[in-house]
């Protein structure tokens, strides 16, 4: 009996690309390419589920007669959509505005106030992405910095779809720098002694606070009455997206100090300025830095402190992630280093007690 030969290479057929009907792929994309009652259909998208969407839309659009509709020319400059996102972000609340109008202000100073949107595409948002430079003292720089301002210009061209003022977002599709690792600068023991010392009488119990919670600065200072639940130990925040609350533990320590706050205010707001609006520590926090001589050190640090304060006295990521309520784990996970540092040194211990040289 012979042995069978070989089968040639050259026989061997390529296999033919994935296919669905009016859909093909093109490398890691897939393309609408099609007729449909004559009309040619052309769309690139990232998935095939996108790529189905996107050909239901075109033709329900030519079986409407809107497909071939050339949108109008936006009437609005940059400078309108700038007054319209900021109105949009007012009237909704948002917490960070105080950033967004900073943020809005710098993207405004580079299009052009008087820029038709007509004239901004995704060339001129990319070349502003890979090129952007602080010009200021105040201006913020780097791939974190450029990455938050990408994500305002998105919104804001949503915005403007949304307003029917454009036809598409030409941010979308821009993909973000890449950020490094993320700050994380804490308090030893001796700090926070020294940096509780040097702050002003008003402003001590707002950093013990964010000490032993984890809380934000507005969070803090936005608290009110009503949020704080003495007897079942926790402070209700709204979350800034769905509403709904969400609970921080209190320690007694903590629970101590709201009292002593809650007992000398009359109205709602636990820390309230001249004003009757938040207090503004901005001035007092720069001098209890300064007087501690507490070098490179933001107030949101002290967020840092607690998470990594709970981690280094035994508490799990599980833990600190719900304490400082993070959404997803990988936000907690830069702290997961002092938890293997503190196992190691416990495990050393042991060594050395249960087999001393």
């Amino acid at each position: 009996m012979t042995e069978k030969e070989p089968i040639p290479t050259a026989r061997i057929k390529s296999r033919k690309p994935i296919r669905h009907r009016g859909i093909r792929r093109r490398g890691n994309r897939w393309a609408v390419d099609t007729r449909y009652r004559g009309i040619y259909i052309w769309e690139t998208c990232s998935t095939l589920e996108m790529a189905q969407a996107a050909l239901r839309k075109a033709q329900k659009d030519i079986d409407e007669g809107r497909f071939l509709d050339k949108p109008k020319d936006p009437k609005w400059t940059f400078g309108k959509l700038c007054s319209e996102y900021l109105a949009h972000c007012e009237k909704n609340r948002l917490k960070s505005i105080q950033n967004v109008r900073s943020m809005v202000s710098i993207l405004e100073g580079h299009f052009g106030k008087d820029t038709n949107l007509k004239n901004i595409n995704k060339k001129s948002i990319q070349a502003w992405k890979d090129n952007y430079t602080p010009t200021s003292h105040s201006e913020k720089g780097g791939a974190v910095a450029v990455n938050r301002m990408l994500g305002v210009l998105r919104r804001m061209f949503q915005l403007a779809v949304e307003k029917e003022e454009i036809s598409a977002n030409p941010v979308l599709g821009i993909r973000p720098s890449k950020e490094g690792p993320g700050r994380n600068r804490f308090l030893e023991q001796g700090e926070v002694e020294r940096l509780l010392n040097a702050c002003a009488p008003a402003i001590r119990p707002i950093v013990e606070l964010a000490i032993l919670t984890g809380m934000r600065k507005s969070e803090i200072l936005g608290l009110r009455k009503d949020q704080v639940l003495l007897k079942e130990k926790i402070l209700l925040l709204p979350d800034p997206k769905s509403g709904e609350p969400e609970a921080v533990t209190l320690p007694d320590r903590a629970v101590d100090i709201l009292k002593k706050v809650m007992a000398n205010r009359s109205g709602p707001l636990l820390f309230p300025g001249k004003t009757g609006k938040p207090m503004d520590i901005k001035r007092q926090w720069k001098n209890a830095l300064r007087k501690s001589g507490i070098k490179d050190f933001h107030f949101h640090d002290l967020r840092h402190t607690c998470a990594s304060w709970l981690i280094m006295t035994g508490s799990d990521l599980r833990t600190v992630q719900d304490q400082l309520r993070h959404k997803s784990p990988s936000m907690t996970s830069r702290y997961s280093h002092l938890s293997r540092a503190h196992k190691k040194a416990a495990v050393e211990n042991l060594s050395k007690k249960l087999f001393p040289e």
